[in-house]
């Protein structure tokens, strides 16, 4: 009874703190889910000043991540019409690495290495360890970029 009565009390606003944790984390798909649920069974709570303050902030992240997403497809263009530049690549890896797109970073950094190993004084191998030690070990991502790496070098 006495959860069922905090759901009650709380659960608009643990929804839309739901929705701006997912979208921080990268998953744009629950947060949206959340924000669904957050209208459809809290709809009288939607003017709760704590529950309308979060879900500005949701849509703040959304319109950030949309600018992401629009910088990162400007730079891939741009690249498309100079396949050589490695000094781009390094620049998308470097923009992928600072939003937390490391699979991103990582094919990038990958590419540049199967270009030209030694660019830059190894710049793609330092920053492909430097992705690697901030993972971890055991990060599926960093298994495959090992892998990768090595049948590049070996």
């Amino acid at each position: 009874m006495e959860s069922e009565h905090w759901i009650e009390v709380h659960g608009a606003l643990t929804t839309a703190a739901l929705s701006l944790a997912y979208i921080r984390s990268g998953d744009k798909t629950a947060s949206v889910q959340a924000l669904q649920d957050l209208s459809a069974k809290y709809e009288q709570d939607l003017e709760q000043e704590g529950v309308k303050s979060l879900v500005e902030e949701v849509k703040k992240e959304f319109d950030q991540k949309a600018a992401e997403t629009s910088k990162l497809e400007e730079m891939k263009l741009r690249l498309e019409s100079d396949p050589a530049n490695n000094d781009l690549r390094v620049e998308i890896a470097q923009y992928a690495i600072d939003n937390g797109s490391y699979e991103q970073a990582i094919e990038t950094l990958l590419d540049i290495m199967k270009i030209d190993r030694n660019f830059k004084d190894k710049i793609a191998n330092k920053l492909l360890l430097d992705i690697f030690a901030k993972l971890g070990a055991t990060n599926p991502l960093v298994i495959q970029g090992r892998k990768k790496m090595q049948r590049i070098l070996f």
